[in-house]
């Protein structure tokens, strides 16, 4: 998860970031048009991009720490995917009829991370849920008060049309807003796995008085690499001996 995360999240970053710029720059396009027919509904539109902000961020979070939590699962399940495709392994895989015990324990941490993966996916799908039933009924109620406006004469035919676009407009703008910075606020946080990797400390600590490594020695004579015992200058060969006539 660090490294993918390492590779991609700058991109997903920069690209949330610029995306974000000209969304907002096209969202105040669009509240100066609704501003100018109606400043109530205007900021009644911008008000419900709070609540959505603030379950995009909430989904955000939960999403990072169960990828986290199901990174484990997702290493053991390739490692017993490996082991059944492998060549080096197939001949002891057979001989022992370890395919079905690694068959069964890939599909029992795949359905785990699956699980997991639902539960999310069934909260996410009633946040949207109830994000797309307020924007309906946001636009539904300017859409009722933009028609009585102009039933008594106060709006226009060409204002009622121009108001019903903007809004439609600006909810879709709203959306992908939310969506950009949730983006960047995702990478951010499984960038985070990947500063952790990068300032690590080692798992074997350096001792505070290093000492040199000896030279190589010839596992049959055990003459050094530079031994004039056995007339070796470049040590061991791949034969397993210094390759010296006295050997």
């Amino acid at each position: 998860m660090a490294q993918s995360a390492g590779r991609s999240g700058p991109g997903r970053v920069v690209q949330g970031a610029l995306g974000t710029g000209q969304l907002v720059v096209t969202l105040g396009g669009l509240v100066a048009v609704l501003a100018a027919i109606s400043p109530l509904i205007a900021a009644a539109t911008l008000l419900g991009l709070v609540p959505a902000l603030v379950a995009e961020v909430r989904l955000s979070r939960e999403e990072a720490a169960m990828l986290w939590s199901i990174s484990p699962h997702e290493r053991r399940e390739a490692f017993y995917a490996e082991l059944q495709t492998s060549l080096p392994a197939a001949k002891e895989v057979r001989l022992l009829g370890l395919s079905e015990l690694f068959r069964v324990r890939m599909l029992d941490e795949l359905a785990v991370a699956d699980g997991q993966r639902r539960r999310l996916d069934g909260r996410q799908l009633r946040t949207q849920f109830t994000l797309a039933l307020a924007s309906a009924a946001l636009l539904g109620g300017t859409l009722a008060w933009a028609v009585r406006g102009a039933g008594r004469g106060e709006l226009s035919i060409g204002e009622v049309s121009a108001l019903v676009a903007a809004i439609a407009a600006l909810q879709g703008t709203l959306a992908s807003l939310v969506g950009r910075i949730s983006l960047v606020h995702h990478a951010l946080l499984l960038y985070r796995h990947y500063r952790a990797v990068l300032s690590a400390e080692p798992d074997l600590p350096e001792p505070a008085e290093p000492r040199p490594a000896s030279p190589g020695r010839c596992p049959r004579c055990g003459g050094a690499s530079s031994c004039a015992a056995c007339g070796s200058v470049t040590g061991p060969t791949r034969t397993g001996c210094c390759a010296a006539s006295t050997c």
